[in-house]
């Protein structure tokens, strides 16, 4: 094609060397050859296959030899192939319009049904209206061309330059001429109707985040109600739901807004629904928690009520901010104000919890209380015991005193910071002047330390000698 093309220019280049060189007394046949040469660019650059190809090749080689007859001076001749080539480069566009035509159809079809699954005809209604406008009016040209189309014969007559006559050859290439201004005309209706149905789509998927944001907006209703309990008390519509909410967002992701638009319409009408059941059983359920919660706490408090202490009037307080709040839920719920209801149940509920905490903490101060009492009596009753013991013991040693010839002597445990201790009283000079001897000691006064490491300040402790 590219060698033909440049064989085209070639020749067109001697018409112009013969327009000035060859005698000017004989017409060169230049704007015949200028025409011919023309339409077949206009052919070629479609790049024709087929029937159109191969009518396109005759065209070209009609051409040249048109070309070939200027040297010669047989411009008649030469007319004669440019007109030749003419028509079958008219012909061979014929031949490939059909197939633009279908190819154009196909890829409007493709993209108006992307724009319509894009919701266009709602989102972008003017564009989407006018794309199908162009697109009837192509159609309506393509039934009038079916109506005075070239009929084979007539095909025949203009490749094979078999024509009965000037007339019927003038009648034939004007009727060619005039199925290809409509072929024109079809050819950019339709284009016309691609455009504006891409600008439709397109337009279309500017409201894709507008979709997402009406979704998001849903499925946080949606999640309310499950906070409400939605799933327990409409579980089939609510996983209905959740797998409607899940389609739309693939749906919108896909561009598919008419029916994501359609599924957003549903979800509504369904979210509202359970939103409105889950929120009246959630409101009842939390009231009758509230109020079976609240009665628990009021007898704990009732029975636990010698042990409050300091936290009485606080507890008394909090039972009846409880029972005011109570009474809001009871109402809020009889008049149909569900939410309120359940801040205030949820408030009862809370009450009632700090309630058992506060008598909790009451009786675990009253029992730590009673422990400490009892643990003071009982060291009291120690420390008489063992003041008793010291008592009998110091008699003890005095009358040992008496008679045991191996004590050094009897030590006085006396009241110091630090304490004395049996370790200390060893190492005094006047005992043992050596503390690490002061098992001696204990060893000597079982019978009143029970614990070497307790001893008390007036206990008499007897030393033995070394």
């Amino acid at each position: 094609m590219k060698t033909k093309l440049i064989q085209i220019g070639f020749f067109y280049t001697l018409i112009s060397v013969a327009f000035f060189t060859f005698n000017c007394s004989k017409p060169v046949p230049t704007e015949d050859l200028v025409k011919a040469r023309k339409s077949i660019e206009e052919v070629q650059k479609n790049n024709p296959e087929g029937k159109a190809k191969e009518l396109l090749d005759k065209s070209i080689e009609e051409l040249k030899l048109a070309h070939e007859k200027l040297p010669e001076e047989e411009y008649d001749l030469a007319k004669e192939k440019a007109n030749i080539s003419y028509s079958l480069s008219r012909l061979a566009y014929q031949e490939w319009f059909p197939s633009a035509v279908e190819n154009l159809k196909k890829e409007y079809e493709d993209k108006i049904k992307q724009a319509e699954e894009a919701n266009a005809e709602m989102l972008a209604k003017e564009d989407y209206e006018t794309s199908k406008s162009f697109f009837e009016e192509a159609n309506q040209l393509i039934s009038q061309l079916e109506e005075n189309k070239l009929t084979q014969e007539e095909k025949d007559k203009i490749e094979n330059n078999t024509y009965a006559s000037n007339e019927e050859k003038k009648q034939l290439v004007t009727k060619l001429e005039a199925n290809l201004i409509v072929y024109g005309s079809i050819q950019d209706k339709l284009k016309k109707a691609l455009k504006s149905a891409t600008i439709a789509y397109e337009t279309s998927l500017t409201y894709k985040d507008e979709y997402f944001d009406e979704l998001r907006s849903l499925e946080e209703k949606f999640n309310q109600a499950k906070e409400y309990k939605a799933e327990k008390y409409e579980p089939e519509k609510s996983a209905l739901i959740q797998q409607k909410i899940d389609e739309t967002k693939q749906l919108i992701d896909n561009n598919q807004l008419k029916n994501a638009y359609s599924n957003l319409e549903t979800l509504k009408s369904d979210i509202d629904e359970v939103y409105a059941i889950s929120l009246k059983n959630y409101s009842e359920e939390k009231l009758n928690e509230a109020n079976t919660s609240f009665e628990k706490a009021k007898e704990n408090v009732n029975k636990n009520r010698n042990v409050l202490g300091q936290n009485r009037s606080k507890i008394d307080e909090m039972l009846l901010a409880g029972n005011e709040a109570l009474n809001n839920a009871k109402n809020d719920y009889e008049s149909e104000n569900y939410e309120s209801s359940i801040k205030n149940s949820e408030e009862v509920i809370k009450i009632s919890g700090v309630l058992n905490d506060l008598v909790e903490q009451s009786s675990s101060v009253y029992r730590r209380n009673l422990a400490l009492e009892e643990q003071r009596k009982r060291e009291e009753a120690l420390k008489k015991q063992q003041e008793e013991e010291l008592k009998k013991s110091e008699q003890e040693i005095q009358q040992e005193n008496l008679t045991e010839e191996n004590i050094k002597l009897i030590y006085t445990v006396k009241k110091t910071k630090p304490a004395e201790c049996l370790w200390r009283i060893a190492g005094k000079k006047e005992i043992y002047n050596n503390p690490r001897k002061w098992k001696k000691i204990y060893e000597a006064n079982k019978d009143q330390i029970k614990n070497p490491n307790l001893i008390y300040p007036g206990q008499k402790l007897r030393i033995p000698k070394e």
